[in-house]
């Protein structure tokens, strides 16, 4: 089978053809998830249908759908539409029902047509009929059963019950998809850490979390036991940071959501990478101005700047992301 995953808005649509196609990230199953994603247009950056096809899906349905629930994409995804490879081409609805009636009888009427266990009711339907326009002059469509049917809520979830910003997602994100693991950190530096988000979660598990912002924490976040905040500027607390991370020889993890330009804010970065030990993470949400798809130039910019002291450097455009931010996950050199 295909499957259609739609999305609010083109640019996530984009997002999980970029991810569906970049093998080394852990979001889609390694087996029977498909062999190709694209775009259904027409569409430009930031205006389109907002659907993404993914071709040749051998997993169940059933299993395709529950791996989707607890997927991380579940916030994204509002509607999936599976389509049969094997259905005849069509051009118009009409031709649809047509067609839908072929299948199951010859020449009754839609409803006398359709087999008994499916009942034509809007509220507690049986199947559900989904129809798609894959290119300019041509429809697919299946019939799946309710149960198979994936519709995400109109009432999303909001931030995490226990997180003070709805910036939480970016890092669980990031982590998850290049794998890292926070039950192997002692120390955690979080840069531009106000209101706190990222802090909290990282002090679920890590054992100390340094928060560095100029800026207030909310109550909830300066009141946890392995969270200590210095309140001033990242550059200016290298001193203290050092202090604070020689019980584990340095911290293992840096990430930093910092509002400023990649370009100002790659110098405290820098300042703070002797803290780190080796082989230790980034996670940096770089934030741009302006909302093209085209980051390359820019981003190559950045890496040449982070190029002496971190490797394997990975930009990773999140579906938490915004459309001007890219997220960049590198390590440490010196790691074997």
């Amino acid at each position: 089978m295909d499957v259609v995953l739609q999305t609010s808005n083109q640019p996530l649509a984009h997002r999980i053809v970029l991810y569906f196609n970049d093998k080394s990230l852990n979001v889609f199953p390694r087996e029977g998830c498909g062999d190709e994603a694209v775009e259904l247009g027409p569409f430009t950056n930031k205006v389109g249908p907002a659907l993404a096809l993914i071709r040749n899906v051998t997993l169940p349905q059933e299993t395709f759908v529950e791996w989707l629930r607890g997927s991380f994409l579940f916030r994204y995804v509002d509607r999936l539409y599976w389509l049969d490879p094997d259905a005849p081409p069509v051009t118009t609805p009409e031709q649809v029902a047509a067609a839908v009636v072929r299948e199951v009888t010859n020449g009754a009427t839609l409803r006398d047509a359709l087999p008994l266990d499916i009942q034509l009711e809007p509220r507690e339907n049986s199947h559900v009929l989904s129809v798609v326009q894959v290119d300019m002059d041509r429809l697919r469509y299946s019939l799946t059963p309710q149960n198979l049917n994936y519709r995400q809520s109109t009432h999303k979830a909001g931030r995490l019950a226990d997180s003070c910003s709805t910036a939480v997602y970016k890092l669980q994100e990031a982590l998850h998809v290049v794998g890292i693991s926070t039950t192997e950190i002692g120390t955690a530096i979080d840069l531009g850490a106000a209101p706190g988000a990222w802090t909290s979660y990282l002090a679920k598990q890590a054992r100390q979390v340094i928060s560095v912002d100029p800026a207030e924490l909310s109550q909830d976040v300066t009141a946890l036991s392995n969270v200590v905040h210095i309140k001033t500027k990242a550059e200016d607390a290298v001193e203290k940071i050092q202090q604070l991370a020689m019980d584990d020889s340095g911290a293992d993890l840096v990430v930093c959501d910092m509002n400023q330009h990649p370009f100002q804010a790659v110098d405290t970065i820098k300042c703070i990478l002797p803290v780190l030990k080796r082989g230790g993470w980034v996670v940096w949400t770089l934030k741009f101005f302006g909302v093209g798809r085209d980051r390359d130039a820019k981003l190559h910019s950045v890496q040449e700047k982070l190029m002496a002291s971190v490797g394997g450097v990975k930009f990773v455009w999140l579906m938490a992301n915004t459309l001007s931010e890219r997220t960049l996950v590198g390590r440490k050199e010196g790691l074997d």
